[in-house]
């Protein structure tokens, strides 16, 4: 077990021989969970597209059937977020694996390419033309 005041209702849990079921419901308390979301008041506020909402709020749905409405309009308000999270994370991975592949169709067709332009030798014919016509035109010493 571990030690320390927040630590301390979760020993006592189950120093007296708590259920597993309950023991799985209550988590220990941390500060991050003491935050008030004020999503619900402002739901457009800026950043609070990624904010979750604490396992506090959670024990209360899975026992109550009648919640009030705002409570409601909390629970209403995390699912459409996280719902929102996940397409975004979808579309991401979609976007992701398509610039992977358009990366490497474009490195590939630079190999190619650039293959092509070792193997091509009419650059070379070109100079020594040139250069022989240069020769032609210069006057002699």
């Amino acid at each position: 077990m571990q030690s320390g005041p927040e630590h301390m209702p979760k020993e006592a849990m189950v120093n007296l021989s708590t259920e597993k079921k309950t023991l799985d419901i209550y988590q220990v308390l941390e500060k991050k969970d003491l935050i008030t979301d004020t999503a619900v008041m402002d739901p457009y506020s800026r950043g609070s597209r990624n904010a979750k909402m604490s396992w506090i709020w959670k024990i209360s749905a899975e026992r109550q059937h009648n919640l009030p409405d705002w409570l409601t309009e909390i629970y209403r308000v995390n699912f459409h977020r996280a719902r929102a999270r996940m397409l975004r994370y979808k579309e991401e991975k979609v976007l992701l694996e398509l610039e992977m592949s358009n990366s490497r169709r474009s490195i590939e067709y630079r190999v190619a390419q650039w293959r092509q332009r070792a193997n091509d030798t009419s650059g070379v014919k070109g100079v020594e033309i040139i250069q022989q016509s240069l020769a032609t035109l210069a006057p002699e010493r």
